[in-house]
């Protein structure tokens, strides 16, 4: 068993090994490990792995180098202003100031948060980007916006 694995699982046990020439995983009372206990390290272990690589793919949820062409901008500051507040969430399966529906939301990498909410929890930023990322996606249409017409867009 690898170093690393092997101290995550049985602590201590490449000492005792390298004392008693013992290749088994022993904990300090003695006793064999038992296997719930070594998949219950595991499974923490996973866990945490899980965490990091979570948290890490938030923290990058829109590329701090983004830079919308400011037309493009101009084009989803008038959708906004048609959608609702950055934070909307009333129950009607649209979320956020652009209105993101779960699925398109997540279509482009948006999260759901434990609450079951996704772009009304999410920065304005990150809202654009993933706008953004619809609009290239449907051939650099706004399509997927109803009120996209209000604002002379197609």
């Amino acid at each position: 068993m690898p170093n690393s694995v092997e101290s995550l699982l049985c602590p201590g046990a490449a000492a005792r090994r390298a004392a008693k020439h013992d290749d088994r995983c022993v904990h300090s009372t003695g006793s064999l490990s038992s296997v719930t206990e070594v998949l219950l390290r595991l499974l923490s272990a996973s866990f945490a792995i899980v965490i990091v690589l979570t948290c890490s793919s938030l923290a990058q949820a829109s590329p701090a180098d983004w830079q919308p062409p400011a037309a493009w901008l101009q084009q989803a500051a008038c959708i906004h202003t048609y959608e609702g507040s950055w934070h909307a969430a009333t129950g009607n399966g649209y979320e956020g100031g652009m209105q993101f529906l779960r699925s398109t939301w997540t279509s482009v990498g948006g999260q759901v948060d434990a609450d079951g909410h996704w772009a009304s929890v999410a920065p304005p930023r990150e809202q654009l980007f993933r706008a953004w990322l619809v609009w290239k996606r449907d051939g650099r249409s706004w399509r997927e916006w109803g009120t996209a017409g209000d604002c002379g867009l197609t």
